[in-house]
């Protein structure tokens, strides 16, 4: 049998409350067991040796809720069970297993959440969030279940299970559950994301982040936020057609793997317009001198977002901007002006269709 070290509650307590009945119990850290990153280590009598094969993507969280026995409540609905991690050792939760209900009483989970909180006291009071949610949960009594899911960004002390449906209302029944830590590498956030707003659509474009099987698009009416995911891609790129015209959006990307979700990227904003694919773009310096150029609706736009993020002092962002000219170049390589924000009096785009 594996040695397994028994916390005792001291260091990490298994709250258990449901009606007026309390019972202490405990959890298991197999951490420092050898070629056993996701394996399951039954400590009552049901189960009793590992139950899963190995998988070093994981590291392994086991929760029994009593010696030789069950976690249960005659209450039905809206009950919960939480555990304690320490002050010191938060985690970030992305697989679930689970063995509910007992052959002859049922009990077994219908619909129920995967949540989590860093300031409750109790596994009751605090503010606690969904990292997972389940309805019409397959009914099988007394059979280990396994839910996968993204990891939450934030690395959480506390998580708990909260019941609210079963499949028999006279019971709720947990015999164990075990709760699983990625090692995988959270991905960095994406890097230069890029917004090209036309009629009633904005494409978005940005660089790729190290060890991401996928991203999430974000927006908001206001740089600040909050940002709501409205898309996911395994790509590069994502165009959000349920914009309205004219409307000021800002954007992030978020990088997502089985080890989490990264950061955000950069803000982008962009307004969608029903314009012309081409436009004049006439700059008045502030020493009188009027520029023109003739560009096309991508450089129009990549023109007013790096104006609108120097004018908003966005760190990174250049004091000049590029312009190329395609005419009169021999006997030259190129001929580029460089306009310099701080000399710009003001600025007019005139479109039009090529």
């Amino acid at each position: 049998m594996r040695n397994l070290k028994k916390i005792v509650s001291s260091a990490i307590v298994l709250v258990m409350v449901f009606s007026l009945l309390c019972i202490n119990a405990y959890a298991y850290d197999a951490n420092d067991l050898t070629n056993s990153a996701y394996a399951h280590y039954a400590s009552s009598t049901i189960g009793g040796a590992a139950n899963h094969a190995s998988d070093n993507d994981y590291t392994l969280f086991v929760a029994d809720p009593a010696s030789g026995g069950w976690w249960h409540s005659n209450a039905g609905q809206s009950q919960w069970i939480a555990i304690d991690f320490g002050a010191t050792n938060s985690k970030k939760i992305s697989k679930l297993n689970l063995l509910s209900g007992a052959p002859g009483y049922g009990g077994n989970l219908k619909d129920f959440k995967l949540q989590a909180s860093n300031d409750s006291t109790n596994g009751e009071n605090g503010t606690w969030v969904d990292i997972y949610s389940k309805t019409n949960n397959t009914d099988q009594v007394n059979t280990w279940q396994t839910f996968e899911f993204n990891a939450p960004s934030t690395a959480y002390r506390f998580y708990r299970i909260y019941v609210t449906a079963t499949w028999n209302y006279n019971y709720v029944i947990i015999t164990e559950w075990e709760m699983m830590e990625s090692q995988i590498q959270t991905p960095n956030a994406p890097t230069n994301l890029t917004a090209v707003g036309s009629n009633s659509k904005v494409d978005l474009s940005w660089t790729a982040s190290t060890g991401a099987t996928s991203y999430n698009i974000k927006r908001s009416l206001s740089a600040s936020g909050q940002f709501t995911t409205i898309g996911t891609s395994t790509t590069t790129n994502y165009t959000d057609t349920t914009v309205t015209n004219d409307t000021t959006y800002y954007y992030v990307v978020t990088a997502v793997n089985s080890g989490g979700e990264s950061p955000n990227s950069n803000v982008i904003s962009v307004t969608p317009t029903n314009k012309g694919n081409r436009a004049i773009l006439v700059i008045t310096m502030t020493n009188g001198i009027v520029k023109e150029y003739d560009m096309s609706a991508a450089e129009i736009d990549a023109f007013l977002n790096w104006y609108d993020n120097k004018e908003n002092g966005v760190a990174g962002t250049k004091s000049y901007f590029p312009i190329k000219k395609n005419y009169n170049v021999k006997p030259f390589l190129n001929r580029i002006d460089y306009i310099i924000f701080s000399k710009i009096q003001d600025f007019e785009i005139k479109d039009y269709n090529a």
